[in-house]
């Protein structure tokens, strides 16, 4: 064993002396700072000899889920553009330029819209975003709002410095305080200023008027906006080198306090079941008697309604059916036409607008359009069977029962006179291109004077007669 030093085991000795005979006084501290690192860390958005004004703000779409990105608006020689990173920070992963907003800009903020939502894994609410966020922006002295890409809105004229923050919304649905989007700028005057875009009485959202903050009554330089916890919105503004703040009264918006649960249940339940009890008794004996009274049979003859003939007058456009039997239904049903239907032999249909009786039941007139232009032989068919709208059948009775009038396709020949054509005629006749052809004359004796005569006659013309037409 190696022995140790005089020098180090004096050294050991005294390092243990205070312990061993307790007298080592000490106070454990149980309240402590609670930070490894700062409470702030910096981090670069963007480098530039030029950049004037900034304003950063974060995206939560999901209050069970953390801010997912940041947003910034900066201004770099005037050019004021929008940037974006994906939360949480990472320094390996750069800011993405996602648009350029104006040109010559003076001041810009940015800021979402959105509304407070109950995280019941941590207890608390939190503040949920829209989509994107409201860009605002001085050019030229005048003070623009834009959301996102839509188009810009003119907010306020004589704008030198502009902030904004979304205000306390209520949680309990009551939506009639709702603080608004607030942005907040100071004038060229030095007086402070804002305007909300808040939830109005019906339900959407507007601009509301511009509105002074009194309390500030001399030349501001410098503004900012910020929320209390207890539901307040204030200002910080700079007046002659020296921060003021100012508070709104609060804005009670039902997420200081768990809400209460009361829960209701029925315990320690009980019920008997009593046994039934049963006697054995003995009653009468019951008989039921049955009869059967007022028995009646009918029995028909059965009779087969059928089409006997069809035909109509002369020129007269009502088609007329005549029966065997009397038919038991109103013959002027408007709704007895479509189960009837009438064509030529080119199968062209003619339309039928109504029905009638004839000199009895026995006679059914279907009312026709004009039917002159029919070819040849027509058809009539009749359907029988149910239809909606529309009698089930006609039907003929014999001795109280009804007997159905069979389904029918009879052809018959209208009576149709054919349209008469009276025109004026004139036969005009003449005679042309008469030729004589002279005959050489041979005379038997050369002492005897002869005269010759020639004439027409016999002249006859020929008329052919062509087409139906007569002449």
């Amino acid at each position: 064993m190696r022995a140790i030093p005089s020098e180090l085991l004096e050294r050991v000795k005294k390092k243990w002396q205070v312990p061993a005979e307790n007298a080592d006084p000490a106070m454990k501290v149980y309240l402590s700072r609670g930070f490894i690192n700062e409470l702030f860390q910096v981090f670069t958005i963007q480098e530039g000899a030029e950049l004037t004004d900034v304003d950063v703000t974060v995206k939560r779409t999901d209050t069970s889920a953390e801010p997912a990105e940041a947003f910034a608006l900066a201004i770099n020689d005037g050019v004021a553009q929008v940037k974006s990173k994906p939360l949480p920070y990472d320094d390996q992963i750069p800011w993405v330029d996602r648009m350029t907003v104006a040109l010559s800009a003076t001041a810009v903020a940015i800021e979402f819209d959105g509304y407070w939502d109950r995280d019941y894994a941590t207890r608390r609410f939190n503040f949920v975003t829209e989509e994107y966020p409201w860009l605002f922006y001085v050019q030229g002295g005048v003070l623009y709002a834009k959301y996102w890409e839509d188009a810009e809105i003119t907010l306020a004229t004589d704008v030198v410095k502009v902030c904004a923050i979304r205000g306390w919304l209520p949680a309990n649905g009551d939506q009639s305080n709702d603080q608004g989007l607030i942005v907040a700028y100071i004038k060229t005057d030095g007086l402070v200023y804002y305007r909300s875009y808040c939830i109005q009485v019906g339900g959407g959202k507007l601009w509301e008027v511009e509105r002074n903050v009194a309390e500030v009554l001399t030349a501001a330089t410098d503004l900012a906006l910020f929320r209390t916890n207890d539901f307040r919105i204030g200002f910080l503004v700079t007046i002659g080198g020296v921060v003021y703040w100012l508070l709104t009264e609060r804005n009670y918006a039902g997420m200081s306090v768990w809400p209460e649960q009361i829960t209701a249940a029925i315990t320690d339940v009980s019920f008997d079941v009593l046994p039934i009890q049963y006697q054995d008794a003995f009653e009468p004996v019951e008989q039921i008697t049955a009869g059967i009274n007022d028995i009646s049979l009918l029995v028909c003859r059965p009779i087969n309604p059928e089409v006997v003939s069809i035909s109509n007058a002369l020129n007269d456009y009502r088609i007329l059916i005549k029966v065997n039997y009397p038919l038991s239904q109103d013959l002027t049903d408007p709704t007895l036409k479509t189960k009837f239907s009438v064509k030529d032999s080119l199968n062209t249909t003619f339309a039928i607008l109504s029905t009638s009786a004839g000199a009895d039941q026995t006679e059914l007139y279907l009312n026709m359009v004009n039917f002159s232009s029919a070819k040849n032989d027509m058809t009539v068919t009749f359907t029988s069977g149910a239809s909606e709208g529309v009698p089930s059948a006609l039907t003929c009775n014999n001795d109280g029962c009804e007997f159905d009038l069979a389904s029918f396709a009879t052809v018959f020949t209208a009576s149709i006179e054919p349209p008469k054509v009276y025109t004026d005629e004139q036969i005009t006749a003449s005679i042309a291109n008469v030729t004589f052809e002279p005959k050489q004359v041979y005379y038997r004796t050369m002492h005897t004077d002869e005269q010759i005569t020639a004439g027409i006659s016999n002249v006859s013309f020929v008329v052919t007669n062509v087409g139906g037409n007569p002449l």
